[in-house]
């Protein structure tokens, strides 16, 4: 199957945060603007998303973003967002639930850091792409680059099984 969303935006959580103290927490905030923008094709300020995020309550100190607030912002850019959390199925029925998300526009999704299932950081990151065997994503932690690769064995071991889909209001559903 081959599943790849163009055009989706790129937004760096340390070169697009000016402020220094949000930067290596902030993954979610640019996953989020990549998501938004790519909807509105209007640019995103990370930092009033930051702002927005911490006002809604996104984000807990020595916890991380929480999920469905996360989503839940899109509302303030016209769009709907929904969390979606399959740590409890299989690699194979959540990797399809993202597939089917996937065909429809770019995901945010939750990793462990690095893809590092070891580790007990976590890390937010834009799936835009699953082909022959590998997936593609915006890794907001690595500068500029787009479009990188990661084979999807490596990235279901990496993978929390949790994302968050934003799309036009009425497209978001179960």
């Amino acid at each position: 199957m081959f599943i790849h969303v163009d055009n989706v935006p790129f937004y760096s959580q340390f070169q697009d945060i000016p402020q220094v103290e949000w930067r290596r927490e902030g993954c979610g905030v640019a996953s989020l603007a990549m998501q938004l923008e790519f909807y509105t094709s209007k640019p995103v300020s990370v930092t009033k998303l930051l702002l927005e995020a911490l006002e809604f309550g996104a984000y807990t100190k020595d916890v991380g973003w929480n999920h469905k607030r996360l989503a839940a912002l899109a509302d303030l850019y016209g769009l709907s967002g929904k969390n979606y959390d399959f740590w409890n199925a299989t690699d194979d029925a959540a990797f399809n639930k993202l597939k089917e998300f996937l065909a429809g526009g770019p995901v945010m999704v939750s990793i462990h850091n690095k893809f590092n299932p070891k580790t007990t950081l976590g890390h937010l990151i834009v799936v835009v792409g699953i082909h022959d065997g590998t997936v593609v994503y915006h890794d907001p932690a690595y500068g500029i680059k787009k479009d990188r690769n990661i084979s999807e064995s490596d990235f279901l071991k990496g993978w929390k099984r949790r994302f968050i889909v934003v799309r036009e209001r009425a497209e978001v559903t179960k």
